[in-house]
């Protein structure tokens, strides 16, 4: 009897920081993609990187699985075959608007998720079929914000320390990944349960708690992510 493993693999741009990310084969060339509210499709490069064909499917939900609103964008082709150690061009589609603010960010997964095609001489046999799923943040960027101020909306962070409690908070329209974070030479991890790049990413005009690592905490340093994938140069406050 064949057997089917879903493997999911979250891999996630804000903790991530190479130029492409592979899943089963499948290569991606980006952690992250930002879509300007201007642009009418963006689109990402996959590679198959081995010698058999992947069948590859790709679309888009919201980060919160509980909202079951329908999300804004759409990816062709959703479904395709990709041959051994050939690209293809995923085409992301703004469709509508739905209602998103335009005074600040959203953010949305991509998902892109493949299974490798069983060769003719084993379609009779028992086997384990993996399949890989990667997610990375699809950033929709309204008219008015630009990249150059979303590369320095992590310098405007406001860090306080209140009790156990280390409070960032975001004074800008646009979101901020940390990539590292540290009091007084102790990192800040994300809370237990979470998955990182959610938890370490902090939303427009909001702030986000952490627990403090050391106790009368003088000094926090940080860096983010940018639209990119690098990390950015280093921050440092006083407390």
């Amino acid at each position: 009897m064949m057997r089917t493993i879903n493997t999911f693999l979250l891999v996630l741009m804000s903790s991530l920081f190479f130029s492409s990310t592979a899943i089963a084969g499948v290569q991606i060339s980006t952690t992250r993609i930002i879509f300007p509210q201007d642009s009418d499709e963006v689109q990402l490069t996959v590679k198959n990187t081995g010698l058999n064909n992947q069948l590859v499917q790709a679309w888009v939900d919201n980060i919160d699985s509980s909202n079951k609103q329908a999300v804004p964008f759409i990816v062709t082709p959703p479904l395709f075959k990709l041959l051994g150690d050939q690209t293809s061009i995923l085409h992301f589609i703004f469709v509508n608007n739905i209602g998103l603010s335009t005074d600040r960010e959203h953010v949305f997964w991509a998902n892109i998720k493949s299974v490798e095609a069983t060769p003719k001489e084993l379609a009779q046999q028992s086997k384990l079929q993996l399949a890989a799923r990667t997610r990375i943040k699809l950033i929709w960027r309204p008219h008015g914000l630009n990249k150059n101020e979303a590369k320095e909306a992590y310098t405007h962070l406001h860090i306080t320390a209140s009790g156990s409690r280390l409070i960032v908070e975001n004074p800008t329209a646009y979101y901020v990944s940390l990539k590292n974070i540290s009091v007084d030479g102790k990192d800040v991890n994300p809370p237990p349960n979470t998955i990182a790049a959610l938890s370490m990413m902090v939303a427009p005009f909001s702030k986000t708690e952490y627990a403090l690592p050391v106790r009368s905490a003088k000094t926090v340093r940080w860096n983010a992510i940018d639209d990119y994938g690098n990390g950015t140069a280093e921050q440092q406050q006083k407390l």
